[in-house]
């Protein structure tokens, strides 16, 4: 910088701090329906040889070093599994399947199988409806000081736990169950 009474450089570094996203360890059980909400996806690139998706009646090869986003266009009610680094269930009605960037097919996610990912990113949201139906929280393996009652919850951000475990199933109207992690849950 400079001006009439002098100049002067002045270089900033480390002016703006990046932290990650709060990580909290879940186990939920509710008997109460769930939906996925709308745009959800995952995203990670590929790291062995094998992986596949049939997805819109056709199965399509995803190589190792691709970038694959797996997005819920129309959320819903599905299922996930993830565990041991592979991935082996992701159904839902209406997904759109990104390679490197490019939609390649749409349709019903059928049968998946992702024998090694890296770098995995999810925005998946999980809205549980409100009313009569229990409803357990574990949060690290202890009961969560959550008290839902009757009210719906809201879970964001769900991906796998420090043990790389991610299981969702709110496909039935009157059960949900979920094992991983997320950013936050809260009442709604």
């Amino acid at each position: 910088m400079k001006n009439a009474f002098g100049g002067h450089t002045r270089i900033s570094q480390g002016y703006i701090t990046v932290t990650p996203a709060e990580e909290r360890s879940l186990y939920l059980e509710a008997q109460r329906g769930a939906i996925v909400s709308p745009g959800g996806f995952l995203e990670f690139s590929v790291t062995k040889p094998g992986a596949r998706v049939k997805i819109g009646g056709q199965t399509l090869d995803m190589p190792p070093g691709s970038l694959i986003r797996l997005t819920i266009d129309e959320g819903g009610k599905g299922k996930i599994s993830l565990r041991d680094g592979t991935i082996v269930l992701f159904s839902f009605d209406e997904v759109i399947l990104s390679i490197d960037g490019e939609e390649v097919a749409r349709g019903t996610t059928q049968d998946i199988l992702v024998p090694g990912y890296e770098v995995l990113i999810s925005n998946i949201n999980l809205a549980i409806d409100g009313g009569k139906g229990d409803v357990r929280i574990l949060e690290s393996g202890l009961p969560s000081s959550l008290v839902p009652g009757e009210s719906p919850l809201f879970l964001s951000s769900l991906r796998p736990d420090p043990s790389g475990v991610l299981t969702l199933d709110c496909y039935r109207e009157d059960t949900t169950v979920f094992r991983g992690a997320v950013t936050s849950y809260r009442v709604e």
